[in-house]
């Protein structure tokens, strides 16, 4: 934050009465949740740092409140003037009330697929998204019954557990997250599905083009690393998480040029199912890469740890804040 920002900050929070007054006032011809940018149910410094880390022109932006497509003092004004808790119905209920099941066919026609949608989604256009994909053994056909079987792990299971958003983590409420299930039987997902969804998700929800996430588990994470393999250049993504999976195909393919996507991989050294050298290996070649460095490429190998990884990441039980350095990254380019 610059000197100059600072100073304007502590001349408003000195002038408390006066502002408050003016902002409440501000607040009240519009929505007043809206200066709870991080949706915890409280304005607070949380709100007011990501405020201002948005300062100046940005159109359509969450933290701009007044809509008038500039991040400035009139915004500041409401989130000071309104700080502490919000009204009792901007609070957010369970996660597991947001969190539809919807069988093939009946919202998206090629797949079945869970969908969670964040606390007051419909007030803003431009949420960021987050595509999970299983593992293998919660393959099936889409169909309701079958749909269960993704809620034993991952997101969707924080999510039925209202668990979400994740304790600790600085994201927050902020992502919609749409975890389809896999069709072909014993095998991982293929790229050209996942590909396909994605498109159809951008398309279909609120979705802020230029933060567009992929994560997954083993298989998920095997079809994860595929669908880089396959379509890197497609630029559809902001990030990617994959966890105890496979990229050695997809660096044999891309090399260096993989770094242009920012990667954290995770795996336990002694995973017997999938080897650790599916992380490790693409990971530490494209942190030796130079000609073009990449972009944020990060490996965390979990000693001592089998096949199951992704509990401990996906709770962030081992203190990696992966939602916080999903958000970190935004995709300018993204393909329109």
């Amino acid at each position: 934050m610059s000197h100059t920002l600072i100073i304007q900050t502590l001349a408003l929070l000195a002038v408390g009465g006066l502002l408050q007054q003016t902002a409440h006032a501000s607040a009240g011809s519009g929505d007043a949740c809206a200066p709870d940018l991080d949706l915890d149910g409280v304005v607070d410094g949380a709100d007011l740092a990501m405020l201002l880390s948005y300062w100046g022109p940005c159109e359509g932006c969450e933290a701009d409140i007044d809509a008038n497509g500039v991040i400035d003092g009139q915004d500041l004004s409401i989130v000071l003037g309104s700080w502490g808790t919000v009204p009792d119905d901007c609070l957010p209920g369970p996660s597991s009330e947001r969190h539809t099941k919807w069988p093939v066919g009946t919202k998206y026609p090629a797949q079945g697929f869970w969908e969670y949608l964040p606390h007051r989604y419909e007030a803003r256009d431009d949420w960021p998204l987050i595509v999970f994909l299983h593992g293998v053994g919660s393959n099936g056909d889409g169909s309701s019954n079958e749909l269960e079987r993704l809620l034993g792990n991952g997101p969707p299971r924080l999510v039925t557990e209202d668990r979400w958003p994740v304790e600790g983590s600085s994201a927050g409420d902020r992502f919609i997250v749409l975890s389809p299930q896999n069709p072909v039987p014993g095998e991982c997902h293929q790229p050209a599905n996942i590909d396909a969804f994605l498109r159809w998700a951008i398309d279909t929800y609120k979705v802020d083009r230029t933060r567009v996430y992929l994560t997954g588990l083993s298989c998920g994470a095997i079809g994860t690393w595929n669908y880089l393999e396959a379509h890197l250049q497609d630029d559809l993504l902001a990030a990617t998480v994959p966890i105890c999976g496979s990229g050695i195909k997809a660096w044999n393919t891309h090399g260096c040029e993989l770094g242009a996507l920012p990667i954290w991989g995770f795996h336990g050294d002694a995973d017997d199912v999938v080897n650790v050298i599916g992380t490790y290996f693409p990971l530490a070649s494209l942190q030796l890469c130079t000609d073009p460095e990449p972009i944020d490429a990060r490996m965390t190998i979990y000693e001592g740890v089998g096949h199951d990884s992704w509990t401990r990441t996906y709770d962030l039980e081992a203190g990696h804040d992966i939602y916080g350095w999903l958000l970190e990254h935004i995709n300018e380019d993204a393909a329109p």
